[in-house]
């Protein structure tokens, strides 16, 4: 279960560098689409740390974040909810290319509401990164 559990941990903070790696060559798609796979690491890894069990195939965050009992801020779980339709619309959608919607200064909020929710989940579920 370790062995899993330092995957989660480690996916999430690589994929948090990779998200500010994008923001640095202004690929803003990517950004949102590493920063809800941050999200999604840490909460599986939550999931298996609370059920002890495999954490479901499941990308939605909210849906994730049910499963894991968590009491969110009303904050966090709208965040959550929009980083999940943002990370479908990086992968499917032709939104990926719309420079209204992914663009420097909705990167950098992302970036920063990332940072901010992995640093209650840590706190809440006392982690450790």
């Amino acid at each position: 279960m370790k062995k899993v559990i330092n995957f989660w941990l480690k996916s999430a903070k690589e994929n948090f560098k990779t998200a500010k790696a994008m923001y640095k060559t202004k690929r803003w798609s990517f950004v949102f689409f590493m920063c809800q796979q941050t999200v999604e690491a840490l909460l599986k890894m939550i999931y298996i740390v609370k059920k002890k069990e495999p954490a479901p195939f499941l990308h939605s965050l909210s849906q994730l974040a049910v499963r894991c009992e968590l009491d969110l801020p009303d904050e966090i779980a709208e965040f959550l909810s929009s980083l999940s339709r943002h990370y479908i619309e990086t992968r499917y959608m032709n939104e990926r290319f719309n420079k209204n919607i992914f663009n420097e200064k909705t990167a950098t909020e992302i970036i920063k509401s990332t940072e901010k929710v992995m640093k209650w989940l840590i706190r809440e579920e006392k982690l450790r990164m």
